[in-house]
């Protein structure tokens, strides 16, 4: 985070969660992870995958982020 605000990159703190989870998609603490924004978000488990997965590509991939707001 610190090299994000040193380099006003403009992630927020939830990108910058959800990009570290990047490469870990087949463990068992990302399904945690992904079942507890999930009920947090109001969406099912499958839906807060995609919509994690499709952040992570986003940020690696410097894709409108907006574009994955959904």
């Amino acid at each position: 985070m610190e090299y994000n605000s040193t380099y006003n990159m403009g992630y927020s703190n939830e990108d910058l969660e959800i990009l570290s989870w990047s490469g870990l998609q087949e463990s068992v603490e990302y399904c945690g992870f992904i079942e507890q924004r999930a009920i947090l978000n109001n969406r099912t488990f499958d839906e807060e995958d995609d919509f994690v997965k499709n952040r992570i590509t986003a940020i690696m991939y410097g894709a409108d982020l907006d574009e994955y707001d959904e």
